[in-house]
């Protein structure tokens, strides 16, 4: 969920008066993972006194430091784009943003956001069922790895010809279950497939 971290501006005149300013990072949302290695930051800072800088701050050269300011085109309330990141490698990246206000009163969102970005499809290696076999009941065996962002969704189905035997059925606790059993209804050459998801957007179908 989204955080606010507010900004809180006095401003002396015929009598003080309290504002606050919210800054929500939009993208990439905190925690999430992208099969992109392009990026494209933003985020939203609300005050009604006006907005002087808006600036971005992430760790993709290994420091958390910031790196694009903008100080003319920020309009309260909108999403600001910060210019595209491209080829970010496959890791953990963490980023803010730190808003200014038209009385130079400046802060982050409370905490920074976190992602992941993960090109890699996840693998299945399947080693059974092969061969011919006695029965209609048929056990497949398989290894199913993913390196960084997790499983989202494992998957099989089975198909004899242009028809389908067994349609798509989830594959529960892909990671750690290697082996699960279906029955066809004939003796006949039947097709064992998988497709499996990780949290990144990346599939592989085996």
């Amino acid at each position: 969920s989204s955080r606010n971290t507010n900004l809180t501006t006095f401003i002396f005149g015929p009598e003080e008066q309290n504002v606050d300013s919210i800054i929500t990072l939009d993208f990439p949302k905190n925690n999430s993972f992208t099969s992109n290695s392009n990026v494209t930051f933003n985020a939203t800072m609300t005050d009604p006194n006006g907005i002087i800088n808006f600036t971005l701050y992430h760790n993709v050269t290994g420091s958390f430091i910031a790196n694009q300011s903008n100080k003319s085109a920020v309009i309260s309330g909108q999403t600001y784009n910060w210019t595209p990141v491209h080829g970010l490698l496959d890791g953990n990246y963490t980023w803010n943003a730190l808003g200014c206000d038209a009385f130079e009163i400046c802060g982050f969102f409370t905490g920074n956001a976190t992602f992941t970005v993960d090109t890699v499809r996840p693998t299945m290696v399947i080693t059974q069922p092969t061969g011919t076999k006695t029965s209609r009941t048929v056990t497949a065996n398989f290894t199913a790895s993913e390196e960084r962002s997790g499983f989202s969704l494992c998957r099989y189905n089975v198909t004899r010809g242009a028809s389908t035997e067994v349609g798509n059925t989830e594959i529960t606790n892909c990671a750690s279950n290697t082996s699960i059993s279906f029955t066809v209804a004939s003796d006949a050459d039947y097709v064992f497939r998988t497709a499996i998801n990780d949290s990144a957007g990346n599939i592989n179908i085996s």
